[in-house]
Formats: structure tokens, sequence, C-alpha cells
């Protein structure tokens, strides 16, 4: 999972123009008084509020004015990493590096919800206790769900969803990938790179991954036997699919039933 620790929650709120290498990677809530906003000199064009993901490493150019209130969560972490496109920052879970935007806006109506987490927040993290220390990262996290719900939201219409739509739609897993490929009127090969940038992962690997996810769930919640199981999640031979399934889970379908089922 994502590997991180909390070293600051701040709000500023005086009027400031700076530029600076970030250190540490950040977390951000920006409610107003931005006047511009550059990542590596590429300008951030977005409308107040925001939030944003700023990794280590990034040249940052900015300007408040006297009516600024942002807040900033720094974090201690190796799972934020910058793209050669200061709009898409990377961060890593599990071992997969997921794309999402390095800033996403936020409806105005949630503006005071977030003030209110942020202000939790801050007072969570300038206690000691590991109450507050856990409260201060569910906090952060819940950050970074907001965005990758924007980011879902923007995505809805994009060839790169339009493939992830067919795929989870294709419940007995049998069509090929380069027909629904097709199927969005885009190359197979194309539509691969476009896959991979938008999710971090090509569309093969994320099809075997909901195979899998498909298989432990009726692992877990049916009554049908092992070969009923590999069947239903597109696999021909029941000793492909046992092996897939322990390369995943690190015990067997049979195993996995003796210990989920009915539990």
């Amino acid at each position: 999972m994502l590997d991180f620790r909390v070293r600051l929650v701040g709000k500023f709120d005086m009027a400031q123009r700076i530029a600076y290498v970030n250190s540490a990677p950040c977390l951000g809530l920006s409610i107003s008084g931005m006047v511009y906003h550059r990542s590596d000199g590429v300008a951030i064009d977005i409308e107040q509020p925001y939030l944003s993901i700023t990794p280590a490493g990034v040249h940052l150019d900015f300007e408040f004015d006297e009516t600024r209130e942002n807040w900033v969560v720094m974090l201690i972490s190796d799972d934020f990493r910058k793209t050669r496109n200061p709009r898409v920052v990377q961060v890593r879970c599990a071992g997969q590096w997921v794309n999402l935007p390095s800033a996403a806006g936020v409806d105005p109506e949630n503006v005071p919800g977030l003030r209110d987490e942020m202000i939790r927040m801050r007072e969570a993290f300038l206690s000691a206790d590991p109450r507050s220390r856990l409260r201060v990262k569910t906090g952060a996290i819940n950050m970074l769900r907001r965005m990758i719900d924007r980011q879902a939201d923007t995505l809805r219409t994009s060839p790169a969803m339009e493939l992830k739509r067919l795929i989870d739609d294709d419940e007995t897993f049998s069509e090929s990938l380069e027909n629904l490929a097709r199927e969005c009127r885009y190359s197979p090969n194309h539509l691969r790179v476009l896959f991979r940038q938008t999710f971090g992962i090509n569309p093969h690997a994320y099809r075997t991954q909901r195979r899998m996810t498909r298989a432990m769930d009726l692992v877990s919640n049916s009554e049908l036997s092992v070969k009923e199981i590999a069947a239903a999640a597109g696999f021909e031979h029941v000793s492909h699919f046992c092996t897939m399934f322990r390369k995943t889970f690190s015990m067997t379908p049979t195993q996995a039933i003796g210990r989920l089922r009915y539990r």
C-alpha cells in the first residue's frame, strides 16, 4: 500500500511570491488568493478552489495575494514522483505507479467541509498520540481519494475509459482486447499506450487483475466448484487458473474456499 508519514500540516494566509524546488511531496488545498501557479515552468491553469499533489523535485513558481488561504500537508515518502508532464504525477500503490492529475478542482459547496477537515488534521498533527497520527494519515488519504474521484469524473468520455468500460462489461472475458479496442475506433497499439498513460497499467494486465478479482469474489461468495470458477473467470484449463490464482493470492483456490467461504 501507499507508504508515507506526515511531516507538516500548515495553513498559509500571507501574500507571497516565491520560486523554489520542492524538497518533499506535498498535498495542497488552495481556496483563495492564487495569482498564478507554475510547476516546472508550466502554468497550472485551474480555478480555485483546487486540490494538488506536488512531488519532490518540482520547481514551483507561484504568487498569492492578501486574500490567500491555502493548506499544505507535507509528507515523507518515496511513493510520489513527477513525470515529464507537470500536469500529471505518479503515486505508487502495491508496487504499481498510478497516474493522477497534479491539480483537480473542488466544487465550491465542498469547501466548508474540506476546510473543517484541514482544521481537524492540523489539530491532530499537533497532538503526539498514535490515534491522532492515524487521524492525520487517514485525512491525507482522503485528500487523495477526492482527487481520484474527480479524475474519474473527467475521464468518462476518454477512449481509455471507454476501453476500461468494455473490459469491465465483458463478464465472460470472451472478447479479445483487439476487438474491444476496435469498438473504441482506435488501433489496439495506440489505445494500449493511451490506457497505460491514463491508468498506469496496460489493458492485458488490467484484464488479468479483473479476472482474478472476479475469481476471488466467487471463491468467497458462491457455491461454485474450482472448475466452475475457472470457467467463469475465462480460463479454459483449470491448471492454468490454479497457477494464476496461487501466484496472485499466495494460496490455491481450494485453500481459499476452505478459509474464506461462509466466514
